[in-house]
């Protein structure tokens, strides 16, 4: 009798359709991120040493690491904000407001002066850093 032979047949895996998933998926990812619009907030801060010739009065309201609110030195609470903001702006109508803000503060807290000045001023606000 005979005897059939068997065969070494090993077993192959066709990649092909694989990696036509994985370029559909790369070209998806490339396509879709170059619509997504990130915001941010427009910060202008000065280049390099700016000589003023003018003097203006300025109203610095500073923003320590721990969230603590100081107008002109005194501390003060961040709901009265506002209220003495308008009140300087009072005494001083060409006042410029500045805001110096710990590197380590966050962002709401700038959003938050900002917001009181355009209220109060309609102007903007500038933006100095400071660490320890």
């Amino acid at each position: 009798m005979y005897k059939k032979r068997q065969e070494d047949t090993k077993a192959e895996v066709d990649l092909t359709p694989m990696l036509d998933v994985v370029f559909i998926l790369l070209i998806f990812f490339v396509v879709t991120a170059t619509f997504i619009s990130e915001k941010s907030l427009a910060i202008h801060t000065p280049q390099g040493n700016v000589k003023q010739t003018g003097v203006t009065a300025s109203v610095v309201i500073t923003v320590n690491e721990d969230e603590q609110f100081y107008l002109e030195g005194r501390k003060i609470d961040k709901r009265a904000l506002r209220a003495l903001l308008a009140q300087k702006k009072a005494e001083n109508n060409d006042a410029s407001f500045v805001l110096r803000a710990h590197e380590n503060a966050s962002t709401a807290s700038f959003v938050w002066v900002a917001d009181a000045v355009r209220e109060i001023h309609g102007g903007q606000v500038s933006l100095i850093s400071f660490s320890d």
